[in-house]
């Protein structure tokens, strides 16, 4: 029997953020420890600093990677050649819930308020995210004309990016009576069912 090989390092620290995000996007930053974080890793706290030096970067490690999956995934759904403007709006927008439910309200808001530099820095990074996909969206359903023309687009996307920001994130929806997931889906059955014409409307009706 050979023995076994050392994980490579690449995988030990994907492991790490994956773990981390289990931990910290249901409870929160204040409840990770390096040494309890390293317990539930199977690893000593020694190890784990090899890793990542501090908490402060495990959780920018952790934040990082969500960021960079979904934008991938958003992206992916721009480019996709197998989908039309129609189902490439829903698939967004079910993407859109999937991304914001991934974090409790709770969480976000134990986030904002124990770790604001790294909340502000990635809640930046997601607004911009946000921003240059609808544009470009949106862009395809005009130039396809499935869009009502009575619509002004720069006006349709300062709404719809006030409302994600101010209105939609889940530090905002902390202790409402309603999920992070409930709530965008009622907005973007407004929004988006909204800026459609008549002919888009019926087709759409027809993917759920």
């Amino acid at each position: 029997m050979y023995p076994a090989l050392p994980a490579p390092e690449k995988d030990t620290r994907k492991h790490i953020v994956e773990v981390t995000q289990r931990i910290t996007f249901s409870r929160g930053v204040s409840v990770l420890r390096m040494e309890k974080l390293a317990s539930e890793l199977g690893m000593s706290t020694k190890t784990l600093y090899t890793h990542y030096r501090s908490k402060e970067e495990v959780l920018d490690a952790a934040m990082a990677a969500h960021q960079a999956h979904y934008q991938a995934a958003f992206r992916a759904l721009l480019e996709s050649p197998n989908l039309d403007f129609l189902r490439r709006l829903r698939q967004t927008m079910h993407l859109g819930w999937e991304a914001n439910s991934k974090m409790t309200s709770e969480a976000a808001q134990d986030f904002r308020r124990n770790a604001p530099a790294l909340w502000h820095k990635y809640e930046q990074q997601k607004h911009q995210s946000i921003q240059q996909h609808f544009e470009r969206l949106l862009a395809e359903g005009q130039e396809q004309a499935f869009l009502r023309e009575d619509l002004r687009l720069d006006i349709v996307m300062d709404i719809l990016m006030d409302v994600m920001t101010y209105q939609l994130s889940p530090s905002a929806l902390y202790q409402r009576s309603y999920s992070v997931q409930q709530a965008q889906e009622t907005f973007y059955r407004l929004m988006f069912e909204g800026v459609l014409n008549e002919r888009a409307r019926q087709q759409y009706a027809r993917l759920a």
